[in-house]
């Protein structure tokens, strides 16, 4: 296997050589490189990621205490429509939540030992990856499909139930133009589903976007990571991942990579 970087004029040019090489740049960067070498077939054309809304809740008491650990709150009752949990919520992090309702940052600095951010996440959301000639960076674009729109617009409104259970005076959606919500009764002023233009989505967890198995006719790479059409190039990163994962990747990424490079020693590849 030969890697060769070509700089830019008056740099200095560095050619390696090795036995095998192991891609690990995860779902965008991976497809990027292999694309820039000319390795397409089904690259960078599934990639999945799991759509995100974020609130922010006021509650009568302080929960947010500074130095201690962020803390772990799911709930898996939806899965695997959508779940829900909290998030990381430092004083920076509340402002930039509450940035949809711009009235509330002087609150934040006041009352932020009593806010927290929390989250509905589901399993939609598509994309693609490329490179163009002359840019340096991959371009990457995603979409949520109309069933995506709908189905968080469902998870926020029990987000929403969870939390006034939970005690909460109020709930700030972080989307610009949804309402605040001060009681149950206020949940039926949500839309039913989310408007394209309006949604502040984030896109958490990057997968699938080199898709591995057996079938070269579908996937990128083989069941243990080997590049169809290569000799000795595979991929151990979130790319290989066949579809969404409900939860977070990371345990799935390190097990299937664990497993694919144990067979590469197996198999005498490196």
């Amino acid at each position: 296997m030969h890697a060769r970087s070509k700089g830019p004029a008056g740099t200095r040019q560095i050619e390696l050589k090795a036995k095998t090489v192991f891609v690990a740049g995860g779902a965008v960067q991976t497809p990027w490189l292999l694309r820039r070498s000319g390795i397409t077939r089904h690259v960078g054309d599934s990639l999945r990621f799991h759509p995100m809304l974020k609130v922010v809740a006021v509650f009568p008491d302080e929960l947010n205490t500074p130095g201690e650990l962020e803390p772990v709150h799911q709930i898996k009752e939806f899965d695997p429509r959508f779940s829900m949990g909290c998030s990381m919520s430092k004083r920076p992090a509340l402002a930039l939540a509450m940035a949809a309702h711009p009235e509330m940052i002087d609150a934040v600095d006041r009352d932020w030992r009593r806010m927290a951010i929390y989250y509905v996440q589901s399993t939609g959301g598509s994309g693609k990856v490329r490179s163009l000639p002359g840019f340096r960076d991959p371009l990457v674009r995603v979409g949520l499909q109309p069933s995506d729109l709908k189905e968080l617009a469902v998870g926020l409104a029990r987000l929403a139930e969870v939390l006034f259970a939970a005690g909460a005076l109020a709930v700030y959606p972080s989307i610009p133009g949804y309402p605040v919500l001060k009681s149950l009764a206020d949940i039926a002023k949500l839309p039913e589903t989310l408007p394209p233009k309006q949604a502040n989505a984030t896109a958490l967890h990057l997968f699938s976007s080199c898709p591995m198995g057996e079938d070269a006719e579908k996937c990128a790479a083989s069941s243990f990571g080997r590049v169809h059409g290569a000799s000795n190039l595979y991929i151990a990163d979130a790319s290989l991942l066949c579809g969404p994962t409900v939860v977070n990747p990371q345990g799935t990424v390190m097990a299937v990579a664990h497993r694919n490079i144990t067979r590469a020693l197996e198999d005498r590849a490196i």
